[in-house]
Parts: structure tokens; sequence; C-alpha cells
């Protein structure tokens, strides 16, 4: 292996592929460099957990990376993409074609010879862009979690009440420095980065600074979130925070209460609030207004149709 493919491995925190044929090698080095060509760490952590059960299928059924066509990719489907469980859920199986097609996709433009892409007419399971199976909080849940999250401790009552307040990705919360705190015109803030590496300023509200505050003490530099021998908190230790503070505020059910229910509560209850949707669209960070709508749950409830308040407003007014 070249010094230029051990950095590629090494860049995308790939495992060194075994030495066996030239074609697992050529595979295992493509495979690193789509990756690579990834931005986000955490699609590239779950398209490579995607295309390594591809490759297993292939494997299984004698078939070469370069050698897949289309015939290939509905079998695989049908069989549920890898799945450990019988009919997973269509959204897995399609974000699993999603992560093999990007591959292909890559390994066309990048002229690799015989390449083409084998998912490019494969029909994919319908998915219901509205639908969503996160867990919802309603609005005496959230508030009895906000209240009692103290409970678990300072920094997951911090925590909790950032992503809840604010609607932020468990990966932008632990990712915030103490640097990152500021004001703006009368406004407490924070600059969080965002999906995709863009920054953005968000407010926050008296009462989650005062959390911010309470955990802080007197530090005034490196991550916000840390852990007890000062490193920066993972990902799962905010999950754990989430779960330990649902579990202390008495929550039904709390072990399914995570940091994303945080994020869909905050949507969900913000619209309830009278919110308008291009604001909380905003506020999470969405392209597209229709990912927005897919985070509130109270949507299809009827005392939100909008026949009510058209009859009010065509109603002759009193004389």
């Amino acid at each position: 292996m070249t010094a230029h493919q051990l950095d590629v491995f090494t860049a995308v925190g790939a495992p060194l592929p075994a030495i066996t044929t030239p074609e697992d090698r050529r595979r295992s080095l493509l495979r690193a460099a789509w990756l690579l060509s990834l931005r986000s760490r955490h699609t590239r952590r779950a398209y490579g957990v995607d295309i390594d059960r591809w490759f297993a299928f292939l494997d299984e059924h004698g078939v070469g990376f370069l050698e897949a066509r289309r015939l290939h990719v509905d079998g695989w489907r049908d069989a549920g993409a890898g799945s450990a469980i019988p009919n997973p859920k269509p959204s897995t199986v399609a974000r699993r074609l999603a992560a093999v097609g990007s591959f292909y996709t890559y390994l066309v433009r990048e002229e690799v010879e015989d390449a083409r892409n084998p998912v490019a007419h494969a029909a994919r399971p319908y998915v219901d862009p509205d639908a969503s199976s996160t867990r919802g909080l309603s609005r005496d849940e959230a508030s009895t979690l906000l209240m009692r999250s103290h409970l678990a401790g300072p920094r997951a009552a911090a925590g909790v009440a950032l992503m809840l307040l604010d609607g932020l990705r468990v990966e932008e919360t632990v990712n915030i420095d103490v640097a990152d705190l500021g004001t703006d015109r009368g406004h407490r803030t924070i600059d969080v980065t965002r999906k995709g590496g863009a920054r953005k300023r968000v407010a926050v509200s008296p009462a989650a600074w005062y959390l911010i505050e309470r955990y802080l003490d007197d530090r005034t530099e490196g991550p916000l979130f840390i852990t007890s021998n000062g490193r920066r908190l993972t990902t799962t230790g905010a999950y754990r925070d989430v779960q330990l503070a649902a579990v202390t505020a008495g929550l039904n059910d709390p072990r399914s209460v995570t940091p994303h229910v945080l994020r869909h509560a905050f949507a969900t209850l913000s619209l309830d609030a009278g919110v308008p949707l291009r604001d909380v669209q905003d506020g999470l960070g969405h392209k597209d207004p229709r990912t927005t709508r897919r985070y509130d749950r109270a949507r299809n409830r009827l005392d939100r149709h909008p026949t009510y308040a058209l009859s009010a407003h065509l109603a002759p007014a009193d004389e």
C-alpha cells in the first residue's frame, strides 16, 4: 500500500484492509476514497456500514463490485438490504440504496474503469415524506423535563435546555466551545456549527442561559460540555445525559427520550405556540420546509385544521 493510500484510510478512520486479492484491495481503497468525499463524518459512518452490507451480499453470491447490475440491487432490496430483522422499515432500505447509489455515482464521476451505477434505475421503497417514528413530547412532558433536568446534574440540565429550547442537534451541542458564547444586540447567543459545516448564530433564552452559566461555573475556555477529566463530551455522553434527565424527571418510557426527540419537540411545540413555519425552519437549520413539517408531530391534529380559521375569517361582522 502506498503512502497516499494509507493517508486516505487514515482520513476516514477506516481499518486497513487485509492483504487479500488485488481486486479486494482496490475495492477497499475506492470505498475509503468515496467516504472521504462525503462532508459529514456521521454520513461517512452510516454509509460505510451500508456499503459493507452490500459488499457482503455480493461476496456471498460471487459477484464483483464492478460486475453488479440492477438485478443484484433488486435482489438485495427485496431481501431487506442486509437487515438482520425481517421487514425493515422502508426508510432504512431507501437509505441503504442511497448509500450504494452514492458509491457508484462517485466511481462513475471519477471515471473508474468499467464503473456503472446499478442503482440508477432500481425501484426504491416508498417513504412517506411526512412520516416520522420519533417519539413525541407533550407540552406538559417538555415542561416537566426542563423543570426537573437539574436532578440529573448541571451538565445534563444545560444540554437538555439547548436541545429542547433551541432545537440543536446533539452533534451541534457537544461541539460548542465556551468561546462560541456571546451577545448580539441584547440577545444571549451561541455560534453553532451546523450540519455541513456552516456557522449559524442562534439566540439563547434566559432560562437556558442561566443553566449554562450555572454549569460553566468559572470556566472561560475549552469545550462547553466536558467530561469529568476535562475532555469534550461525546454524542454518546450527551445521549446518556438526556436519558438520565428523562428518568429523573419521571417521564413515561424515559428510555425512548433521545436528543432527536428533543429536537422534534422543539419543532412541534414551537408551531403550537404560534411560531411561523419559516422561523421554525430557520431555527432547525433546514433548507427545505418539507423537512421541518416532518418534525411537526401535531400537523394532522383536527383543532389545527384551517377550516376553523377560514370560517371565522369569512363570518359576517356583527352589526
